[in-house]
């Protein structure tokens, strides 16, 4: 008896009609939720009876009283691995990166850690609004440091709110009646930090989050495919090495997951219904449906079908393991 022919995967050509009909310069990204990364002193073990610093006084409060904000945090101890796994190997692309998906940079200047960290976000022209720094009262009332007269003082002069002194707390100590103005200077920068933005396809954030959006739609999704849909797009500036840094970026702040079958690695979208870039108009003036073509996506290899590819066979059951592993995370 003869084998059954094989059938095409579909999937790939689906992938291309879609993304060749996109206009990245209609993009508009979308901010919300806003991610916060917070730098500082020392995060102490659960042995330790008082919280060891004011980045940790303020990661309680948060987690307290402003749990939306709290889940959106990003602290730099989740990136230390960033060096050991070869994802980056400049420290300045690697900061750059942080800075530009981060709609706050809060640098609580308590450690010699957080000097260098300020020292390097306050060079980026594009991160002044963004940043905000907490400084002993005692190092910035009346003192003529080089930092206070420096550094400071310029972002002061660019952004007003941007730096505020505050006694800090004593670790020795369990109370802080400071807390809640000083939690009270973060959220309100936060939230009047810009919602949205024109795409700009130089801007490595706003390129991480359009790779989220395409790990969204195409969930799950190769690597090498990624790269596609973005080259579809018109977008050719990402080589497979940059993508894999700003892959690693996204699961770190927890917007992507991976998922490794057989010698393969797919990725997909911890939130299935996050948007973080609105496409707008088709360049066949159509509006985009996300629902309809996420179904169109899908089709491609959910349905079962007698002869078909290894490869569509995969992705189906890979698909069933992300749909376990979001269901194990709700």
């Amino acid at each position: 008896m003869p084998s059954t022919p094989s059938i095409q995967d579909r999937y790939p050509d689906v992938l291309s009609s879609i993304f060749t009909n996109l206009d990245f310069r209609k993009f508009t990204v979308q901010f919300t939720p806003r991610i916060t990364f917070i730098c500082g002193g020392p995060i102490a073990s659960n042995s330790s009876p008082y919280p060891a610093s004011l980045r940790e006084r303020i990661l309680l409060y948060l987690d307290e009283h402003h749990n939306e904000i709290e889940q959106n945090v990003v602290v730099a101890e989740s990136f230390a691995d960033y060096f050991q796994k070869g994802q980056y190997s400049n420290l300045l692309i690697f900061e750059e990166d942080i800075a530009n998906v981060a709609s706050l940079i809060v640098i609580c200047l308590e450690s010699a850690g957080s000097l260098v960290e300020f020292g390097l976000f306050c060079n980026h022209a594009s991160t002044s609004d963004k940043l905000l720094v907490y400084i002993p009262e005692e190092h910035y009332d009346g003192v003529d440091s080089f930092i206070a007269l420096g550094p400071l003082a310029q972002l002061k002069a660019s952004s007003s709110n941007s730096v505020v002194a505050y006694p800090f707390p004593d670790s020795n100590s369990p109370s802080y009646e400071d807390i809640d103005p000083v939690v009270g200077d973060l959220v309100e920068k936060l939230e009047s930090s810009p919602k949205t933005a024109q795409f700009d396809v130089t801007n490595s954030g706003h390129l991480a989050f359009l790779i989220h959006d395409v790990i969204s739609l195409c969930t799950p999704i190769k690597k090498q495919e990624i790269l596609s849909c973005l080259n579809e797009m018109g977008i050719d500036s990402l080589n497979e090495r940059r993508l894999s840094t700003l892959l690693y970026l996204l699961i770190k702040i927890g917007l992507v997951g991976q998922k490794t079958y057989s010698h393969v690695d797919y990725f997909f979208s911890t939130v299935p219904s996050l948007t973080k870039v609105t496409f707008g108009k088709c360049k066949d003036m159509s509006n985009f449906d996300r629902a309809s073509k996420i179904v169109e996506i899908k089709q491609t290899f959910m349905l079962q079908q007698d002869g078909e590819r290894q490869s569509t066979k995969k992705r189906r059951l890979v698909q069933i393991k992300i749909n376990e592993i979001l269901k194990g995370q709700s």
